[in-house]
């Protein structure tokens, strides 16, 4: 099975670089995305200033960083069904 699956992933590479490397970049967005976000949240809130709350708040709120994240999401997410009790 492995020796199959490391096949298919040689020849999409070789046959589909532009694939492989967008699924790769979308991967990192999720992985950084994330922790960053956190810090970031953690940070502003630390700090007196309100300024940047209120800019964190609008960048999050914002269309364009919703469309991003949903596109990370949705194509970098594994969803699994729930555990039935």
């Amino acid at each position: 099975m492995e020796a199959a699956l490391i096949a298919f992933l040689e020849k999409a590479a070789a046959d589909y670089p532009w694939l492989l490397m967008t699924l790769m970049v979308m991967g990192l967005l999720r992985l950084i995305n994330k922790p960053l976000f956190a810090f970031w949240r953690s940070y502003v809130q630390s700090t007196p200033d309100l300024k940047d709350d209120a800019f964190l708040d609008k960048v999050e709120a914002s269309p364009v960083w919703k469309a991003v994240l949903f596109v990370i999401d949705w194509t970098a997410s594994v969803k699994l069904p729930p555990k039935k009790p």
